[in-house]
């Protein structure tokens, strides 16, 4: 037996209280394997700030109708993408109003079943709509934007185009495509008059029609959302509003009907909310009805405005974008810009309405960027997914985008107070991560610096890991990339610089680099950006020397459903932890079991793989397991420099908040020796704690 089993042996348990003191190492090892605990002075780091949620205050209280999980953007005429090889629930299509209806009163509903069918016929299990009424600049000749609505309706009542009846707006900017092919700029643009009643009316009478052929058809059980089409593209926008100087082929068509009177902001915002009721009386309530929220028409305050009716009125919300980190999305604390981010609504609402979310190749064109978007979305609690020209790029179509996606699925419209059980997620996890300035991301997205109100702190689904300075529990934000110059933010309005577990201005570690998954694409979209998925693009460490040693968690306690009293419940459950094997140190793992705090036995341990870190499969490891007897409690690493996942199997878990001082965290990690002193620091990228 070892050394360390011999120790451990002479005692069950012990209740750890943290007390203000100066700092003082023990030199000698507990009996129960549990290292002396290093006693805090409370001014050493930091106290935490309020930005730190609890667990329990992330809901998850409504259940979204129909199948959650990704919808596959499929074409009408294409052979569908196997729903099972590209882990889909559902297939959707955006939908011009012209394609369906083509004169008063006549529909091409024909069009709409075939398109159904094909889809169930492929396997899939339910679809989803999405409508657009008006296109873009983009359009190749000789279509134009208002050609997504039937030309029957942009005749205007007196069925003659260019008359003074039509629902139409010649643009300031001429068509700069040159349709004619004369060499001149001589060609009008049109707009829609978004407040032209026969235009409303046509198109009420459109969505209502829509809604009484689904409802009516055999396909009438398959449907689990409707996207509403509200301006361009679908989306809360009514028109391209670009510089020319960027896109000669584009302009700014929004600044234009508000600066000639054409729509104000009142008028916007009257028609928009007109547009959403209207699908909500259509539809709801046996489809989910989406308004696509995330651009806006005259500025961010007109997109808080329609969010907040939409969820008002049981609407949901999508944000049409994902990328892997940007800045501008959370503004709730922002006092003049109070909750103005792109992502602010899908916070807010997310317990109150369905979240979706949008997302091409372009925006997440690598394996590293899906599958850090595919962590944000999800800490955003998304229940559908929308991959518009995602599988289709050769580049998109890897190994790992699989596994990142079969891992995604598992979790998306998953929660708690749900009245489903089937809705509960089958792990909770925490993505050690933050906020990177600059923001080198997708869509060719590069701000510098990127510092205004970010999303902050991990990536998280029901698992928070929680920064306690006074128990010696901040990590700090690293990176691989030397681009990087600072993580967290700071603005005029406020900042994060004095909560270290987000700011970092030297956050580059030449010790993640050595790993050697540090690699830059140098083709089309992917050029600069982290090609591979690399743990060390950005993880946390422990630090040893402001004596900052453990990595705290705590589950949301509705995960662990309990007996009465509490502390008799019982709970088996594995553990996985992703840490890089640097120095020949060692750490270990306490957990609230029945008897108390206790040192959690070591399972197996693997090297690293997409898949085993983020423990896709459910199931213990059946390689890398250790030998009974062979080892205890620490992980002993062997200074490979590559990332490993340790495996911890524990069976008399009771999680109830009882180690720490009591009320604080479920399970720690602890980065000092089996003596109690300070040996080297952990990186961790990814821990998930799954109820066997």
């Amino acid at each position: 037996m070892s050394k360390k089993a011999t120790l451990l042996l002479a005692t069950l348990f012990l209740v750890v209280v943290a007390i203000a003191a100066p700092v003082v190492f023990a030199t000698t090892r507990t009996e129960n394997g549990i290292p002396p605990q290093t006693q805090h002075s409370a001014d050493t780091v930091a106290t935490p700030a309020a930005d730190q949620a609890a667990p329990n205050d992330i809901e998850r209280a409504v259940a979204p109708a129909g199948t959650t999980g990704f919808y596959i953007a499929n074409g009408r005429t294409k052979v569908p993408l196997p729903p099972d090889d590209y882990h889909g629930v559902g297939s959707y299509r955006i939908w011009a109003w012209s394609e369906l209806q083509y004169g008063r009163d006549n529909y091409d509903w024909a069009k709409l079943d075939e398109y159904m069918q094909k889809q169930l016929d492929a396997g899939y299990e339910t679809l989803a709509i999405a409508l657009n009424i008006y296109g873009s600049r983009y359009y190749s000749c000789p279509r134009r934007g208002i050609d997504d609505t039937p030309a029957f309706v942009m005749n205007g009542d007196d069925r003659v185009f260019g008359t003074a009846d039509d629902p139409v707006i010649v643009a300031g900017d001429p068509d700069y495509r040159d349709c004619d092919g004369n060499g001149l700029d001589d060609e009008p643009w049109y707009l829609i008059d978004y407040t032209h009643p026969f235009f409303v009316d046509n198109y009420k009478a459109f969505i209502n029609a829509l809604a009484d052929h689904i409802r009516t058809s055999s396909y009438h059980d398959k449907v689990a959302w409707v996207a509403t089409g509200v301006g361009q593209y679908g989306e809360n926008k009514a028109a391209d509003n670009r510089p020319q100087s960027a896109h000669p082929w584009l302009a700014k068509d929004q600044d234009f009907l508000r600066d000639n009177g054409f729509l104000s902001d009142n008028q916007w915002l009257e028609y928009a909310t007109g547009i959403i009721d209207a699908y909500k009386s259509a539809f709801s309530p046996d489809y989910a009805v989406i308004t696509q929220n995330a651009p806006s028409f005259n500025g961010p305050r007109n997109r808080r405005f329609l969010a907040q009716y939409a969820a008002d009125h049981g609407v949901g919300i999508s944000v049409n974008q994902i990328l892997s980190d940007t800045q501008s999305d959370r503004k709730c604390d922002n006092p003049s810009q109070w909750c103005l981010g792109m992502w602010d609504q899908s916070w807010q609402y997310r317990d109150r309405v369905p979240i979706s979310f949008e997302t091409y190749h372009y925006m997440l064109p690598t394996d590293n960027e899906f599958y850090l978007g595919m962590a944000r979305a999800l800490h955003y609690k998304a229940d559908y997914v929308r991959l518009e020209s995602f599988w289709n790029f050769e580049q998109s179509d890897t190994e790992a985008n699989h596994i990142t996606a079969q891992w995604s699925t598992k979790y998306f419209g998953k929660g708690f107070d749900l009245g489903d059980e089937s809705r509960e997620p089958p792990s909770v996890w925490s993505r050690m991560r933050e906020h990177r300035s600059p923001c080198i991301v997708g869509q060719g997205y590069y701000a510098d610096p990127c510092n205004d109100w970010p999303t902050t702190g991990n990536y998280e689904f029901y698992l928070t890991q929680l920064h306690l300075p006074e128990l010696g529990g901040v990590t700090f934000p690293v990176t691989d990339d030397h681009r990087i110059n600072q993580t967290g933010w700071v603005t005029s309005q406020g900042g994060v610089m004095d909560k270290p577990w987000h700011w970092n201005d030297a956050p580059y570690e030449q010790t993640l680099r050595d790993v050697g998954l540090f690699n830059l694409g140098s083709v089309g979209w992917q050029n600069g950006l982290q090609t591979k998925v690399d743990p060390g693009m950005i993880a946390r460490r422990s630090d040893q020397a402001s004596d900052n040693t453990k990595f705290i968690f705590d589950a949301d306690d509705r995960y662990f459903k309990r007996s009465e009293p509490p502390a008799d419940s019982t709970f088996e459950v594995v553990i996985t932890v992703t840490y890089l094997d640097h120095g020949d140190d060692e750490w270990l793992l306490v957990y609230d079991s029945v008897e108390g705090p206790k040192p959690a036995t070591v399972y197996a341990i693997n090297d690293w793989d997409v898949a085993s870190g983020l423990a896709v499969s459910g199931e213990l490891p059946t390689t890398g397991k250790l030998p009974p007897g062979t080892d205890d409690w620490y992980i002993q690493k062997t200074n490979s420099g590559q990332w490993k996942v340790a495996t911890f199997h524990i069976e008399d878990g009771n999680f109830n908040n009882g180690i720490l001082g009591g009320g604080k965290a479920d399970f720690y990690i602890e980065t000092l020796s089996s003596e109690g002193v300070p040996d080297g620091d952990e990186y961790i990228h990814h821990v998930d704690v799954r109820k066997v």
